[in-house]
């Protein structure tokens, strides 16, 4: 009788620690995923997405594109050659932005300063001087359609309300669960004594 409620106990200490397990690898290889890009490309935002028009048709609302890391040495390399890269750069009040390289900017020496940049949909371009300590990357691949309109939804109000009521819904459940299969068990332990 001892034996069987011991069993059960050991059972289901087992199933949680195996489903813990699982979570912590996920979550593991998930942040081993990110540093490996990041360490890859050179960047600290591999990824970014779109989040308005201003490089239309090119890029869209909702893109997902990659970075790599670059120097401004290269980048007027590639002007010089005729690319005109597209940019991620950060804007003192930390919003980025994603923008292709219009001119490179050299001081009276000949030394980059930096770069003008343009939205492919903007008339004019960007009223700003982007350094390289502004810049987070160049775009290497990409763009990848609609999977970034996601995670502007969850950044949204509603969509972290939404986020947050999943959350909350999914742990109820693994509780309600467990008391479930808790009074399954107690009733099995029951029926187990009464024999």
């Amino acid at each position: 009788m001892k034996e069987g409620f011991l069993e059960l106990v050991e059972a289901s200490l087992k199933t949680r620690l195996k489903s813990y397990l699982i979570i912590v690898i996920v979550i593991l290889a998930y942040i081993g995923a990110w540093f490996s890009l990041c360490y890859i490309l050179g960047t600290s935002n591999p990824i970014v997405v779109v989040e308005g028009s201003s490089m239309y048709p090119n890029l869209t609302k909702g893109d997902i594109v990659f970075l790599k890391g670059v120097s401004k040495e290269e980048l007027a390399e590639d002007f010089k050659v005729g690319i005109k890269d597209i940019i991620v750069y950060s804007l003192p009040t930390g919003k980025n932005i994603i923008h292709r390289i219009y001119s490179v900017v050299y001081d009276k020496n000949g030394n980059i300063i930096g770069f003008l940049t343009k939205g492919d949909n903007n008339p004019y371009i960007d009223g700003i001087v982007v350094t390289e300590d502004m810049i987070i990357g160049k775009v290497v691949f990409g763009p990848i359609p609609y999977v970034g309109f996601l995670v502007l939804f969850l950044r949204s109000p509603p969509g972290f309300i939404l986020l947050i009521i999943l959350t909350a819904f999914i742990i109820l459940w693994g509780i309600a669960e467990k008391g479930a299969k808790e009074k399954g068990s107690s009733n099995h332990v029951e029926n187990a004594r009464k024999e």
